[in-house]
């Protein structure tokens, strides 16, 4: 697996809750103990993201915790050129699969060119709390067209 800072891993596994997700296979991410509070996984796509397809994207998450922000980010790797953009959502259910959706509309110049996404569980810039050892599964990573969650980018549906 692809991850963003230290002590962290990231691998396929057998989803461990089949409740609320039937995947078969999910993507595993451990928080390592003092881990990097900016500690994340990431995925580079050979092409740039065809935002035109929607700016709306859409992730299966399940957390160990109860009220957990997790940071959906969109980069351009090796490039400045296009700024960082992120959107944050809070996880309020702990032990269950939730769906998270991320609307960069309005905020993001579709002008610019972005192959990379990060997600970050337990993302909090204020206290920057070290990582903890907690486990968290994702699953189902989307880009939904026009809003409406009908039509998906082929390259973005189902990374794990």
């Amino acid at each position: 697996g692809v991850f963003e800072g230290g002590s962290v891993s990231g691998i396929p596994v057998a989803n461990p809750d089949m409740t609320g997700n039937n995947s078969a296979t999910v993507y595993k991410f451990t928080k390592g103990n003092g881990s990097p509070w900016y500690s994340g996984i990431f995925h580079i796509f050979p092409a740039d993201i065809d935002l035109t397809q929607g700016t709306t994207f859409s992730i299966k998450f399940w957390s160990p915790k109860a009220n957990v922000n997790v940071r959906f980010q969109l980069e351009k790797e090796g490039s400045d050129a296009s700024p960082n953009i992120s959107v944050d959502q809070t996880v309020t259910q702990a032990n269950t699969w939730v769906t998270l959706t991320y609307d960069f509309a309005g905020i993001i110049d579709t002008n610019n060119a972005y192959d990379k996404f990060v997600i970050f569980p337990d993302f909090d810039d204020a206290a920057q709390g070290a990582g903890d050892g907690s486990v968290y599964y994702i699953d189902d990573i989307k880009q939904i067209a026009g809003g409406d969650g009908c039509g998906e980018n082929a390259n973005l549906t189902q990374i794990y």
